[in-house]
């Protein structure tokens, strides 16, 4: 072998196992990112493994070796940066490509551009299996996957609106007034869980006639109060009345629902009468005769609600240590009686006799004393009296012993 033969024959070794070493180790790095391993090596290097995982287009081939044996040794030896220099200019212009088919990495070094001058060299895809410990099922390897989030569209959601309803007006019954009139009794039903306001006018009016008859503007939520204690009493003639409210209409006339007669509540009278008052003549005192009829005006009878009327006003008297009681006259009304609020209020006046038995024994010093009274009863028998005057009557009114 000539000495030129030799020489072109290492040159030629020397650019298929240089780059075949670049190459297993361009693997290691770029399983390293899979695997979470650390190398310190030129980020230059990076971005040439990770330029393009597409199968390569040139015919070209290399020489290859297991890279699991190689990527061993160089772990433990790692590279000075004078040597990864070295590498680095020799990798100058060489791309990458890989692909995974069947768990097995394809790697291709592709120059950029060759020279008509330049020798090309002929590259071998490398086949290296998988370093991953636990197996992963990557279907694609070709190209970074990249995430969108889409938004999920928005549902429409139909809003809640408050549905208004109508009040309802109502007509409970009528009553017949003792003066051929009638009374219409009226109400409402509001279901809505607010007060409605109603204006007088189209939506709140009676007719015939005047549209306003006291009828409320503010209607509460749910029943108004029933008769008798209804939230509109109207008085008309009988003909038909109208109420026209929020749409809806209600009429009373003479042949509507007659309202069923109010009884009064009975009341127990359980206070007895009070007296105050009174004229006498003549006046309490001494007096000269033996018998003498006793007047009186403006006694005052009261009896507080709930009355149940004055049943009688008397005179009573007694000659004291001789009789009990006597019950003289009746007195009579002469003005005022039942009031208002239910109670009794009036003034009597009436005159009674007062005298002595002669059949009594003088008294053994002194007069005779009367002690003269009006007593008030009412119709429950309830009943007071009351301390008029005092009156004496000569001792010789009597018989002596």
């Amino acid at each position: 072998m000539d000495t030129g033969s030799g020489r072109k024959w290492l040159v030629n070794a020397f650019l298929i196992f240089l780059p075949g070493v670049f190459l297993w180790i361009l693997a290691v790095v770029w399983a390293s990112s899979y695997t979470d391993g650390q190398f310190n090596f030129l980020s230059g290097l990076k971005s040439h493994l990770l330029a393009d995982y597409s199968p390569d287009s040139f015919g070209h081939s290399m020489k290859s070796l297991k890279l699991a044996i190689f990527g061993d040794v160089f772990s433990d030896s790692p590279l000075g940066h004078e040597e990864i220099g070295s590498l680095e200019q020799v990798m100058q212009g060489l791309v990458p490509t890989a692909t995974l088919e069947q768990g097995a990495l394809f790697l291709t070094l592709t120059p950029l551009a060759t020279s008509p001058a330049e020798p090309s060299i002929p590259m071998t895809p490398t086949i290296i299996p998988s370093l991953t410990p636990t197996p992963k099922n990557y279907p694609e390897q070709t190209k970074p996957v990249t995430l969108t989030a889409t938004p999920k569209a928005t549902e429409n959601v139909p809003t809640a609106t408050a549905i208004h309803q109508k009040v309802m007006p109502r007509l409970d019954c009528v009553v017949k007034n003792n003066d051929g009139t009638y009374s219409a009794h009226y109400g409402y039903e509001n279901q809505n869980s607010y007060d409605i306001q109603i204006p007088i006018g189209v939506e709140n009016k009676f007719s015939p006639g005047s549209m306003d008859r006291g009828q409320p503007t503010t209607f509460s939520p749910g029943h108004s109060s029933s008769y008798p204690d209804a939230i509109l009493e109207v008085t008309f003639d009988g003909e038909p009345l109208t109420w026209h409210l929020d749409g809806s209409a209600v009429t009373a006339s003479a042949n509507s629902n007659q309202c069923e007669p109010i009884v009064p509540e009975t009341l127990e009278d359980t206070e007895p009468p009070t007296l105050s008052g009174g004229d006498l003549d003549p006046a309490p005192g001494e007096l000269s005769s033996c018998s003498m009829t006793i007047t009186l005006d403006n006694l005052r009878v009261i009896d507080p609600a709930p009355s149940s009327g004055i049943a009688w006003v008397k005179f009573k008297y007694k000659v004291v240590g001789y009789t009990d009681y006597i019950h003289g006259n009746t007195m009579m009304l002469c003005s005022g009686g039942p009031t208002d609020d239910g109670g009794w209020d009036g003034c009597y006046q009436g005159a009674t006799l007062i005298e002595i038995d002669p059949e009594w024994s003088a008294p053994d010093s002194g007069p005779f004393v009367i002690d003269l009274y009006a007593k008030a009863q009412d119709e429950s028998g309830n009943d007071t009296c009351y301390q008029l005057g005092q009156y004496t009557m000569p001792a010789s009114c009597g018989k002596s012993e």
